[in-house]
């Protein structure tokens, strides 16, 4: 994943891998956090790792079909952008 933000004079780029971001730990870390917020927000969908484990792999799909255009591109009046690439 590729972020890519600059605003304020200011440019930041971060290349985070896939993998690292997207794998069971993470999907078992995030559904846990989501039970708990539940919990105080009941109107938060309920979400598993499995099914979190789903949306990651949604995303690969994604990332195949997109060939490398942004998944999310922004540009304010003012200058900031934001453009996130899988």
């Amino acid at each position: 994943m590729r972020l890519k933000i600059s605003g304020g004079g200011r440019r930041i780029r971060l290349f985070l891998p896939n993998w690292m971001l997207m794998n069971w730990v993470t999907a078992a870390i995030a559904g846990r956090i989501i039970r708990r917020q539940r919990k105080k927000c009941p109107r938060l969908p309920p979400l598993s790792g499995k099914d979190i484990r789903r949306v990651f792999r949604a995303v690969r799909q994604a990332k195949r079909l997109l060939n490398g255009q942004p998944l999310v591109e922004v540009r304010a009046a003012g200058g900031d952008s934001v453009w996130i690439s899988l």
